[in-house]
């Protein structure tokens, strides 16, 4: 039976935003994009990707109200 060789030291990921708030922020940003792209030029693309930001920031929403509501418990 053979060992495994000595593992790299894992440095995990910096996380990507400080805070759901300004996750919800960047993606309504990128719908503002969106939305501006498409009356310059109405595609079927665009309004897929802007209702699925619709979608996520409802998401994010939904676990920004959780997480304040546990707070308050």
């Amino acid at each position: 039976m053979s060992t495994t060789g000595v593992l790299p030291p894992y440095y995990p990921p910096a996380p990507l935003y400080y805070c759901i708030d300004a996750l919800i922020e960047d993606i309504w940003d990128e719908s503002v994009e969106l939305e501006e792209k498409y009356y310059k030029n109405p595609s079927e693309d665009i309004t897929f990707l802007f209702a699925f930001n619709v979608m996520k920031i409802q998401y994010w929403e939904s676990v920004s109200l959780r997480i304040q509501a546990e707070g308050r418990k």
